[in-house]
């Protein structure tokens, strides 16, 4: 449901709550509330049509892009890489074919005028000084390597899109560092401004009594550091929630961090010992 992971006020799991709950702050006299729809699906009202159409029209109407930071608006058609083209393109063309009034179709290629066996094949990377000899060694077996190059065409025209500012960056990892030298590790699904604001926020003097705060801001307010928000750097993307949660404890370990210890605690300790191998390995270098 890609639409609907898109809403503002959708949260997909019991963690992003929590992560939404540690950032709001309700004004004086504001209750925190709960509240559960009863029998949602059979109480949502049935659209008229006319209202699909006008919707139907709203997204091709609006479907914009940018290039050199400009915007632009395709007049005419449908565009290439809207997620609603398809659907659009073959409900026109059931509806041209559905006027056809005689259809037949004509197959003037089916010959085969070779059959090769096909072998056993598997696929490497492409290494120079290995490859050869590795393709040598299976001359007489009846399995073929073939090999591929590392490289592809999106390292080569990696520039084809514009970047998409720092702040609008999303789903991502994040660290920012402080005045005494080390960081905080986080990782959020919201734009990067705003999580960065939300941060900023905690950081002010009014909060400086509050019990459930942030590791960054107990950093602050115990030390009297500062964090640099301007010098924030992304050091992984990851759209999956999981995924992108133990790239969050990966990055804390590797880091000398103000986290919390318990920032890593469902990191398999497996891991934390390969990890901690590698960052010595990556010291001693």
């Amino acid at each position: 449901m890609p639409v609907i992971n898109n809403f503002e006020v959708n949260v997909r799991n019991s963690a992003e709550l929590v992560e939404f709950l540690h950032s709001v702050r309700l004004p004086e006299n504001y209750v925190l509330v709960s509240l559960d729809v009863v029998s949602l699906f059979t109480n949502v009202p049935n659209m008229p049509k006319d209202n699909l159409i006008e919707l139907v029209k709203m997204c091709f109407d609006t479907s914009y892009f940018t290039f050199q930071n400009d915007y632009y608006i395709q007049l005419d058609g449908s565009a290439m890489g809207n997620p609603a083209s398809p659907s659009l393109a073959n409900l026109m063309m059931n509806h041209v074919l559905r006027k056809v009034r005689f259809k037949a179709l004509h197959m003037n290629d089916n010959g085969v005028n070779k059959i090769k066996t096909q072998g056993n094949r598997f696929r490497f990377p492409f290494v120079k000084g290995l490859s050869h000899g590795t393709s040598s060694s299976f001359r007489f077996t009846d399995w073929r390597p073939a090999f591929y190059n590392i490289r592809t065409i999106g390292d080569i025209y990696s520039k084809l899109k514009d970047i998409t500012p720092l702040g609008q960056a999303s789903e991502l990892v994040y660290k920012i560092p402080c005045s005494c030298g080390k960081s905080y590790v986080g990782q959020t699904r919201q734009y990067l401004s705003k999580r960065l604001h939300q941060h900023r926020y905690s950081c002010e003097e009014k909060f400086r009594s509050k019990e459930d705060r942030t590791a960054l801001a107990n950093h602050h307010f115990l030390t009297g550091h500062n964090f640099d928000f301007d010098g924030v750097k992304i050091v992984d993307r990851e759209g999956n929630w999981f995924k992108r949660n133990i790239s969050e404890m990966v990055h804390i370990c590797l880091s000398d961090t103000v986290n919390w210890r318990t920032n890593t605690d469902r990191l398999s300790k497996v891991y934390i010992g390969l990890i901690e191998k590698y960052e010595g390995n990556r010291n001693s270098a």
